[in-house]
Protein backbone atom coordinates (compact mmCIF):
# COMPACT_ATOMS: atom_id res chain seq x y z
CA UNK A 1 0.00 0.00 0.00
CA UNK A 2 1.41 3.40 -1.11
CA UNK A 3 0.90 6.78 0.99
CA UNK A 4 -1.33 9.36 -0.44
CA UNK A 5 0.62 12.27 -2.25
CA UNK A 6 -0.30 15.50 -0.21
CA UNK A 7 -0.38 19.25 -1.98
CA UNK A 8 1.72 21.66 0.06
CA UNK A 9 -1.82 23.31 1.48
CA UNK A 10 -2.97 19.85 2.72
CA UNK A 11 0.79 19.19 4.73
CA UNK A 12 0.02 22.82 6.05
CA UNK A 13 -3.06 21.53 7.18
CA UNK A 14 -1.80 17.79 8.68
CA UNK A 15 1.21 19.79 10.69
CA UNK A 16 -0.91 22.17 11.96
CA UNK A 17 -2.98 19.20 13.77
CA UNK A 18 0.16 16.99 14.14
CA UNK A 19 2.28 20.65 16.13
CA UNK A 20 -0.89 21.28 17.41
CA UNK A 21 0.16 23.05 21.06
CA UNK A 22 3.45 23.83 19.84
CA UNK A 23 4.37 27.08 21.52
CA UNK A 24 4.89 29.52 18.45
CA UNK A 25 8.46 30.86 20.28
CA UNK A 26 9.94 27.38 19.64
CA UNK A 27 8.19 26.72 16.23
CA UNK A 28 10.07 29.50 15.14
CA UNK A 29 13.30 29.05 16.91
CA UNK A 30 13.20 24.95 15.74
CA UNK A 31 12.09 26.32 12.10
CA UNK A 32 8.86 24.11 11.93
CA UNK A 33 7.39 26.89 9.02
CA UNK A 34 9.60 24.95 6.48
CA UNK A 35 8.37 21.35 7.53
CA UNK A 36 5.34 21.69 5.02
CA UNK A 37 7.37 22.91 2.08
CA UNK A 38 10.09 20.35 3.03
CA UNK A 39 7.44 17.44 3.59
CA UNK A 40 5.85 18.04 -0.39
CA UNK A 41 9.49 18.09 -1.73
CA UNK A 42 10.96 15.00 0.20
CA UNK A 43 7.25 13.49 -0.77
CA UNK A 44 8.04 13.89 -5.01
CA UNK A 45 11.47 13.32 -4.62
CA UNK A 46 11.20 9.54 -2.39
CA UNK A 47 10.12 7.52 -5.40
CA UNK A 48 13.03 8.77 -7.40
CA UNK A 49 15.72 8.91 -4.25
CA UNK A 50 16.52 6.06 -1.32
CA UNK A 51 17.78 9.23 1.20
CA UNK A 52 14.76 11.38 -0.07
CA UNK A 53 12.30 8.58 1.05
CA UNK A 54 14.25 7.59 4.21
CA UNK A 55 14.36 11.09 5.36
CA UNK A 56 10.56 11.95 4.82
CA UNK A 57 9.53 8.88 6.46
CA UNK A 58 12.26 9.82 9.58
CA UNK A 59 10.44 13.55 9.50
CA UNK A 60 6.96 11.99 8.92
CA UNK A 61 7.71 9.60 12.48
CA UNK A 62 9.27 12.94 14.07
CA UNK A 63 6.30 15.13 13.20
CA UNK A 64 3.98 13.28 15.66
CA UNK A 65 6.41 13.46 18.87
CA UNK A 66 8.00 17.46 18.33
CA UNK A 67 5.04 18.90 20.58
CA UNK A 68 5.59 16.61 23.15
CA UNK A 69 9.45 16.55 23.03
CA UNK A 70 9.48 20.54 22.68
CA UNK A 71 7.34 20.50 25.90
CA UNK A 72 9.70 18.15 28.25
CA UNK A 73 12.85 20.08 26.48
CA UNK A 74 13.90 16.41 25.21
CA UNK A 75 17.20 15.88 23.47
CA UNK A 76 15.45 14.51 20.54
CA UNK A 77 15.18 18.10 19.69
CA UNK A 78 18.83 17.88 18.65
CA UNK A 79 18.28 14.96 15.96
CA UNK A 80 15.45 16.71 14.49
CA UNK A 81 18.02 19.75 13.94
CA UNK A 82 20.41 17.73 12.51
CA UNK A 83 17.70 15.58 10.30
CA UNK A 84 16.91 18.73 8.77
CA UNK A 85 20.43 20.11 8.52
CA UNK A 86 21.15 16.85 6.77
CA UNK A 87 17.88 16.99 4.68
CA UNK A 88 18.77 20.60 3.32
CA UNK A 89 22.40 19.82 2.24
CA UNK A 90 21.18 16.47 0.70
CA UNK A 91 18.59 18.52 -1.23
CA UNK A 92 21.12 21.36 -2.50
CA UNK A 93 24.18 18.44 -3.11
CA UNK A 94 22.39 16.17 -4.76
CA UNK A 95 19.29 17.24 -6.47
CA UNK A 96 20.35 21.40 -6.15
CA UNK A 97 17.06 22.32 -5.02
CA UNK A 98 17.42 24.89 -2.39
CA UNK A 99 15.26 27.23 0.34
CA UNK A 100 12.54 29.98 -0.83
CA UNK A 101 14.51 32.92 0.80
CA UNK A 102 18.27 31.84 0.89
CA UNK A 103 19.02 33.39 -2.82
CA UNK A 104 16.98 36.29 -2.04
CA UNK A 105 19.10 36.87 1.09
CA UNK A 106 22.35 36.13 -0.24
CA UNK A 107 21.90 38.47 -2.62
CA UNK A 108 20.49 41.45 -0.63
CA UNK A 109 24.11 41.07 1.69
CA UNK A 110 25.97 40.63 -0.67
CA UNK A 111 24.75 43.77 -2.80
CA UNK A 112 24.51 45.92 0.47
CA UNK A 113 28.52 45.48 0.71
CA UNK A 114 28.89 46.44 -2.53
CA UNK A 115 27.02 49.33 -2.59
CA UNK A 116 28.55 50.35 0.67
CA UNK A 117 32.10 50.21 -0.70
CA UNK A 118 31.22 51.69 -4.33
CA UNK A 119 29.43 54.58 -1.95
CA UNK A 120 32.72 54.87 -0.40
CA UNK A 121 34.80 54.96 -3.10
CA UNK A 122 32.44 57.57 -5.07
CA UNK A 123 32.72 59.43 -1.61
CA UNK A 124 36.27 59.71 -1.30
CA UNK A 125 37.15 59.81 -5.21
CA UNK A 126 34.93 62.60 -5.61
CA UNK A 127 35.66 64.30 -2.43
CA UNK A 128 32.22 64.63 -1.05
CA UNK A 129 32.20 65.87 2.01
CA UNK A 130 29.00 63.48 3.77
CA UNK A 131 30.57 59.94 4.15
CA UNK A 132 28.25 58.90 5.76
CA UNK A 133 25.28 60.39 4.04
CA UNK A 134 27.02 58.78 0.71
CA UNK A 135 27.55 55.26 2.51
CA UNK A 136 24.12 55.00 3.45
CA UNK A 137 22.78 55.91 0.26
CA UNK A 138 25.07 53.04 -1.56
CA UNK A 139 23.53 50.49 1.36
CA UNK A 140 20.08 51.77 0.09
CA UNK A 141 20.61 51.40 -3.13
CA UNK A 142 22.41 48.16 -2.72
CA UNK A 143 19.61 47.06 -0.75
CA UNK A 144 17.06 47.83 -3.60
CA UNK A 145 19.15 46.39 -6.19
CA UNK A 146 20.20 42.97 -4.45
CA UNK A 147 16.05 42.86 -3.89
CA UNK A 148 15.06 43.02 -7.45
CA UNK A 149 18.50 40.44 -8.75
CA UNK A 150 17.43 38.08 -6.14
CA UNK A 151 13.39 37.95 -6.83
CA UNK A 152 14.02 37.67 -10.43
CA UNK A 153 16.83 34.99 -9.59
CA UNK A 154 14.17 33.07 -7.30
CA UNK A 155 11.60 32.90 -10.09
CA UNK A 156 14.08 30.97 -12.44
CA UNK A 157 14.87 28.54 -10.34
CA UNK A 158 10.81 28.62 -9.03
CA UNK A 159 10.12 27.89 -12.75
CA UNK A 160 12.69 25.12 -12.70
CA UNK A 161 11.45 23.80 -9.66
CA UNK A 162 14.55 23.95 -7.67
CA UNK A 163 13.30 25.91 -4.83
CA UNK A 164 11.09 24.32 -1.92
Amino acid sequence: MTDPEYTKKEWIEILNVRLDGTPKEAALYYGLEILPRLMYCLQNSRHSCDLCSRYFEDLNRMTFQIPIWMKDNDPQMKLYQQLIEDVGKHLRDTHRVIPRGMILSRYIVASLGAGALIALAAAYFLSISDMTGMIMLGIVGGIIIGWVTGKIREAVLNKQNRIF
